[in-house]
């Protein structure tokens, strides 16, 4: 019954940990959306200061970020053993 108990512990961190991943990931991708919203928005104003500052600061950054949250979830996704 120990034993039981403490896989199950396991799997709950286990969960816990990826959900915990899985939310930062899309919380970068609405960011990387929204700021993409943003730069389209200020362009159509004709606010150029900030649709420079979207385009060479906060979007290249923001992409930076979900392209290093997709290659973790790659490596995690590759790293898994196949249950069978």
């Amino acid at each position: 019954m120990e034993s039981q108990n403490e896989e199950l512990q396991q799997l709950t961190q286990s969960w816990d940990a990826e959900k915990k991943r899985l939310d930062e990931g899309k919380a970068a991708k609405e960011q990387l959306e929204e700021a993409q919203r943003e730069l389209r928005e200020a362009e159509r104003n004709g606010d150029f200061a900030r649709a420079g500052e979207l385009m060479h600061s906060i979007l290249p950054d923001l992409r930076k970020k979900v392209g290093r949250w997709m290659r973790r979830m790659m490596r995690v996704c590759f790293a898994r053993p196949v249950i069978g």
